[in-house]
């Protein structure tokens, strides 16, 4: 008898953290959510009812691709740092990252869209002073978002983000946009990033305390490559780094007479 008594306790027991634990689980399934396609709660569950539906219509004004109702939720203090679920494909293979909206809308959008990324850089800056931090912060984080645009191809969002004062260079965090497209084989962005700079393009550049050189780069995948379709996509790509390379290293008869004696 004690021992039935005994194992009543203990299924009784069972029962009760079975029902405490349904809460989290149902959380937690939520939180994976189904795609880019749908809405996601926020993160951070300390927050407001309000904030959270917010933030919750914020996602969905921005997959639903409308720069208006965006604007109207930033002003009414929706987060400008929400996440988006990113479902694409490598090489045919399915991929998955949770990233930050901004980082989604310059990934995937383009034309009039790329006001909604002023929209979510420029609220971003909100709680920065006025004395030039606001400016110095905006162009850090369009240069961010520049390898970002380069990577995934999107001309229209490199464009706007130059615009934004994006540095083309910079190559302290990855690899500058140039070295991207190259390795990217994407000749038009190549194409797009040399002309209408003003020579400022650099060819060669520093990243992790080592030198490169971007048409070493592209001659590197070139030997490597096994289609004819690649190599004389490679070839094209190494001419038009040629041809920028020499131009860039003609002086003009101005700086001649100015410069030399």
């Amino acid at each position: 008898e004690w021992c039935v008594l005994h194992l009543n306790i203990l299924q009784r027991g069972k029962k009760s953290n079975k029902s405490k634990r349904k809460p989290r689980k149902t959380r937690s399934k939520r939180q994976r959510g189904s795609g880019a396609s749908s809405s996601r709660p926020t993160e951070n569950f300390n927050m407001t009812e309000e904030q959270n539906e917010l933030n919750n219509a914020l996602r969905t004004a921005i997959l639903r691709k409308d720069p208006s109702s965006v604007k109207h939720l930033l002003d009414k203090g929706a987060d400008a740092t929400i996440t988006i679920t990113d479902r694409y494909k490598v090489h045919y293979l399915p991929r998955v990252e949770t990233i930050p909206a901004i980082m989604y809308v310059v990934r995937h959008m383009n034309g009039s869209n790329t006001i909604i990324m002023n929209y979510l850089l420029g609220s971003e800056n909100d709680d920065l002073d006025d004395e030039g931090g606001s400016a110095v912060s905006r162009r850090a984080r369009a240069t961010t978002l520049l390898s970002e645009a380069v990577q995934w191809g999107n001309i229209d969002m490199f464009r706007e983000l130059l615009y934004e004062g994006a540095d083309i260079n910079d190559a302290s965090h990855r690899p500058p946009a140039l070295s991207i497209a190259v390795h990217n084989e994407d000749l038009n962005m190549i194409n797009f990033i040399l002309n209408g700079q003003g020579g400022q393009v650099n060819i060669g550049y520093t990243h992790n305390g080592v030198r490169h050189n971007v048409i070493d780069e592209a001659l590197e995948i070139y030997v490597t490559a096994e289609s004819v379709t690649r190599r004389k996509r490679l070839n094209e790509i190494i001419e038009t780094l040629r041809r920028y390379a020499v131009e860039q290293s003609i002086m003009s008869m101005d700086d001649f007479n100015t410069k030399c004696n």
